[in-house]
């Protein structure tokens, strides 16, 4: 679900923070120097995703190349039923900004970062804590989100899923799964019930994806 006017009033002001490699790829994206999409129509919907809600919500803890990321993430969801042009763009992303950018726009494709900011913004957090840990998200989306893919050995990757949020404790994770991911994200989770997780699992399955968020459990009341 998308976030509302009252919840665009949340985040009332942007914090900038883009190093200047950042800035001069988004210039150079302005200028065309970079092209990633030569399909006119793909063109076409990056540049509708600046009237998007969730772009407006989003960019507001972002700047410079991530910015554009989240375009990009967005109109990979748009493009959903046509694979090819969505490889092709993906292949433009990670040649461009890398294997953190692809992911930073996945987590957008995926509905992961909305998912995460809505989570945040339901915590009664301050509104300085909450706009720390939304910046926190986008410089480093790999802390609070996970991709499964299909060929994953699910018992494996629970085992080191379990230890990471062990480690880094996150007030909110994301297990995210597409398409055919989503069976292997069902055996993943299964492992990863049976340990002693110290979150509490929250799923949501779309269409063609599956969302598996986990925030901490609270402490037990004692008498």
């Amino acid at each position: 679900m998308s976030p509302g006017p009252a919840e665009l009033a949340a985040a009332a002001k942007a914090v900038l923070w883009a190093g200047k490699k950042g800035a001069e790829l988004v210039e150079a994206y302005r200028n065309r120097k970079i092209r990633f999409a030569q399909n006119p129509e793909t063109a076409r919907v990056i540049k509708a995703t600046r009237g998007t809600a969730e772009f407006r919500i989003l960019y507001r803890f972002a700047s410079g190349r991530q910015r554009v990321l989240l375009q990009l993430g967005l109109t990979l969801r748009s493009l959903a039923d046509k694979p090819d042009e969505v490889e092709s763009l993906r292949q433009h992303i990670f040649t461009n900004f890398e294997l953190e950018g692809l992911h930073l726009a996945q987590a957008v494709q995926h509905g992961a970062l909305t998912v995460i900011y809505q989570t945040l913004l339901d915590g009664g957090l301050s509104e300085a804590r909450f706009f720390f840990l939304m910046r926190d998200v986008l410089k480093d989306v790999d802390g609070f989100v996970f991709f499964v893919q299909e060929k994953m050995d699910p018992k494996q990757e629970a085992s080191a899923l379990l230890a990471r949020l062990r480690r880094d404790s996150p007030m909110v994770f994301v297990v995210a799964a597409i398409g055919r991911a989503r069976e292997t994200a069902t055996k993943l989770m299964k492992n990863l019930r049976q340990t002693a997780l110290g979150y509490i699992e929250t799923i949501r399955s779309g269409e063609w994806n599956d969302t598996y968020i986990l925030t901490p459990r609270p402490p037990a009341k004692t008498t």
